[in-house]
């Protein structure tokens, strides 16, 4: 049980932070819960063979593309986020919970942001699909 102790220690958070696994970790994580809960309650039958290659292909784009892009483009930003040392005191289940209701509504946000009509035209294909999963 010491690895579980370790898991819901500061220094495992500190240890994701300082080693960019954050993110990765919180993907992995979303995924799996997510997909469980899909595979319990679906929303509606999703035939995943099928779209598995275009998900694979959409995820090496966000790995190898947009994510190295934005961390590019970070390095020019002046400011950079800190956590705040009361965050990183909390339980790593707690600050997970609040990085996903934080970070979704900033999400939300963001996504109003897109709708205005300057930027509406560039954001439009978003809305196009004729069919989703």
């Amino acid at each position: 049980m010491e690895w579980f102790e370790w898991l819901l220690s500061r220094e495992f958070r500190q240890f994701l932070l300082d080693n960019n696994l954050f993110f990765p970790l919180l993907f992995v994580v979303r995924l799996l819960g997510v997909t469980t809960l899909e595979s319990f309650v679906p929303a509606r039958k999703v035939p995943y063979r099928s779209v598995l290659f275009l998900d694979i292909i959409g995820f090496a784009v966000l790995v190898y593309f947009t994510t190295p892009a934005a961390s590019y483009l970070r390095s020019f930003i002046a400011v950079k986020p800190m956590v705040p040392e009361s965050i990183l005191t909390l339980p790593t289940v707690v600050v997970f919970l609040l990085y996903y209701v934080v970070g979704d509504f900033g999400a939300y946000w963001m996504h109003r942001f897109w709708h205005l009509s300057p930027i509406w035209p560039v954001h439009r294909w978003h809305h196009s699909p004729t069919s989703m999963y």
